[in-house]
């Protein structure tokens, strides 16, 4: 169900689907950056360890490919993941550092 429109607003199918839109699409790659966070919290995925592919990503956490590209993208712009040598994305060598695993779960809970 819709959240009801503004006073003296009229709503307009392309907002509303966009809307709707942009609002799963941040759901879906929040819940990949969980994810993975919390597979490294745990100990699931090493430091260095090369991240499973794509596919097996957007099946797990049932979302499509380019949340996962955009999840990818922000835990490589946060310091957790990075480039391996063979270009694919790995845990980086410092995402179980305890200040950088205490950063991020504040984090988390302040985007929650």
């Amino acid at each position: 169900m819709l959240p009801p429109a503004p006073q003296g607003a009229t709503r307009s199918l392309t907002v509303t689907l966009d809307s709707v839109h942009l609002g799963w699409r941040r759901r879906g790659s929040h819940r990949v950056v969980d994810g993975l966070l919390s597979l490294i919290d745990r100990g699931g995925l090493q430091p260095e360890q090369p991240l499973p592919p794509e596919r097996e990503l957007a099946r797990r956490f049932e979302v499509g490919r380019r949340h996962v590209r955009a999840a990818l993208t922000a835990l490589i712009d946060g310091g957790i993941v990075e480039i391996g040598p063979d270009g694919d994305p790995v845990v980086a060598s410092t995402a179980t550092d305890p200040s950088l695993a205490a950063l991020v779960r504040t984090r988390r809970l302040l985007s929650a």
